[in-house]
């Protein structure tokens, strides 16, 4: 009676653990198959189609001017992209000067090239130009139908190449580092804090704290320093050290700053909703006069002969900021 009741509880012991085993299994199958379910269900990355250019940014009297280019092509997915195939045409449109109508150019590919195989000869007249020349580029992807421009600003905000004219020699000396001249003299002096006569921070949990990120010197001497985190500007006088506090429209995070002779303040509010940043304009009083967004990305503002000028990227080249671009 005892061995057979042993023999039962063994065998029901066993039973119980095909079963769980089993279990186990049916289990298993159910996460993977929901694991694979759900890898299905991740939608696939959109084509990619990116393109890579050396501009000429100085170019020397009677030679002739090349603009190549390097074009990448990739799939939203690994099984796509390891049959996937750079279907690439591109067009470039060239100008003489930085005004009037480009005229197009067809990309050629130069297999024998390691490097820039997308090529465009510019014809002489335009690469001669006095005024220098202006140009931009467009792919398209044959495969993807993606299609982009290099620079994105396109005709809004082209590459710029100006003649190299007579070259000057300078000669720098020799600079001895870890010897670094000590400031003549303090001009401006500022706590951090919320007082009136003091500079903000910006400050956040996973930021440092930075403020007072621009200023500029007018012809006189006076100092104006723009506290972004209390939105205004803050104008220090050269002769009685009399603080002066101008409030401003602005978006309170970091921002370059440009302060004109007639006593316009340009404001580059790079960190704005907008995806360009937009150049704001304002009045001595900081009563707004307008604004106008960027053609690219820009980080610094400056004033140029015919008014404020941005710092473009990926360009790199200072640009006249104008209603439209």
């Amino acid at each position: 009676m005892i061995g057979v009741h042993l023999n039962r509880r063994v065998f029901a012991g066993t039973t119980a653990l095909a079963l769980g085993a089993l279990a186990g299994v049916a289990v298993g199958l159910f996460g993977v198959g929901g694991a694979a379910a759900q890898r299905q269900a991740e939608p696939a990355l959109p084509p990619l189609l990116e393109a890579t250019h050396l501009p000429p940014l100085l170019t020397a009297r009677g030679e002739p001017v090349e603009l190549r280019y390097d074009v990448f092509c990739g799939a939203g997915d690994e099984e796509a992209a390891s049959r996937a195939e750079c279907d690439a045409s591109g067009t470039a449109f060239v100008r003489a000067g930085d005004a009037g109508r480009f005229e197009q150019i067809p990309l050629r590919v130069d297999a024998s090239a390691s490097e820039g195989r997308y090529v465009a000869a510019v014809p002489s007249a335009i690469a001669q130009s006095p005024d220098g020349f202006s140009y931009y580029a467009t792919f398209r992807d044959g495969s993807s139908g993606v299609e982009i421009s290099s620079p994105p600003g396109a005709g809004d905000a082209p590459e710029r190449s100006l003649p190299l004219g007579r070259s000057v020699d300078v000669h720098l000396g020799r600079h001895v580092f870890g010897r670094i001249r000590e400031p003549d003299a303090v001009v401006v002096r500022a706590a951090w804090g919320d007082g009136p006569d003091q500079v903000g921070l910006e400050q956040g949990r996973d930021l440092t704290p930075i403020g007072g990120s621009s200023f500029d010197v007018d012809r006189a001497g006076n100092v104006t320093v723009l506290d972004e985190t209390h939105k205004r500007l803050l104008r220090f006088a050269e002769r009685d050290g009399v603080t002066s506090r101008t409030p401003l429209a602005v978006d309170g995070t970091i921002a370059d700053m440009a302060v004109a002779d007639d006593g316009k303040i340009y404001v580059l509010d790079s960190s704005s909703p907008s995806p360009k940043p937009l150049l704001r304009a304002f009045a001595p009083d900081g009563s707004a006069l307008g604004s106008v967004e960027s053609a690219e990305r820009a980080a610094q503002v400056r004033l140029g002969p015919a008014g404020p000028v941005l710092l473009q990227e990926p360009s790199d080249q200072w640009m006249d900021a104008a209603a439209g671009g």
